[in-house]
């Protein structure tokens, strides 16, 4: 028997700023599914009532799956990153760029629906700071959702054999 044998174990230990993200993403996962939820459920009670005039509550069913597509990348990349699999950086990178690609594809029309609502509210409230700032709130939430990226890309990308943690290797 090998008793003078001491195996190395290399555990990558998940870091705290990993855990924040992971977090992060369930929480903002989560909050606009439970929305969803709500939407679909008050559109199939909508249905089995009937369409009356009297209802007080008329829902709206979401124009595109990608809400729930996006949810659902979310928490997939939330445990991937909980397991520290490269696999996570895979789904956040796709979450980010099907939250690029339809806010772009869709800027002319959210932009002219913006104004007309801001032109029909009282001033005081068409001129608050979040409504004037509501693309750069956009824009930061895509910064912050870059960021994440890329960090989650640095932390779970498979490293050369011949580094050690990350330096690069030096002949002697």
């Amino acid at each position: 028997m090998n008793e003078g044998v001491i195996l190395n174990e290399t555990r990558q230990t998940r870091p705290p700023l990993a855990t924040i993200i992971c977090i992060y993403l369930i929480v903002t996962a989560f909050v606009p599914l439970s929305l969803l939820w709500i939407y679909l459920f008050g559109w199939f009670h909508s249905l089995s009532n009937g369409s009356h005039a009297s209802l007080s509550f008329h829902p709206v069913l979401p124009h595109s799956p990608l809400a729930w597509v996006s949810c659902a990348l979310a928490i997939a990349g939330a445990i991937a990153l909980w397991q520290l699999r490269h696999l996570a950086f895979v789904l956040l990178a796709i979450r980010l760029g099907l939250s690029l690609f339809t806010q772009v594809s869709t800027l002319t029309d959210r932009s002219s629906s913006f104004m007309r609502l801001t032109a029909t509210m009282p001033r005081v409230v068409a001129e608050s700071t979040v409504m004037r700032n509501t693309y750069l709130l956009i824009a930061a939430q895509w910064l912050i959702s870059a960021l994440i990226v890329w960090y989650v890309y640095g932390l779970t990308s498979p490293k050369p054999s011949g580094s050690r943690q990350g330096l690069p290797n030096h002949r002697t």
